[in-house]
């Protein structure tokens, strides 16, 4: 679940970032990596005779703390930039 979770929050910032003209580089590439990584996962889970998608209650909160975790830390990052401008 965590990968259906951080794709679509990775289509979401493109989508915004290319729309919107959002300066959404930075959490769109952490979504997309998270994306992959989880992607890879999920094959060698199969491969391994497992289920690809796990859609469990633990996987969905996973998936949901991942993002909530990297807007904070995109947040943080652009805090100096913010003050900055102020």
């Amino acid at each position: 679940m965590c990968l259906l979770i951080t794709a679509f929050a990775a289509i979401v910032c493109f989508y915004l970032q290319k729309q919107f003209y959002f300066d959404l580089k930075r959490i769109t590439v952490m979504f997309s990596s998270a994306t992959i990584m989880w992607l890879v996962d999920c094959a060698f889970a199969k491969f391994n005779g497992e289920d690809f998608f796990d859609i469990s209650y633990d996987d969905t909160l996973l998936g949901i703390t991942v993002v909530f975790l990297a807007i904070v830390l995109d947040l943080i990052l652009r805090l100096p930039k913010i003050v900055a401008n102020s």
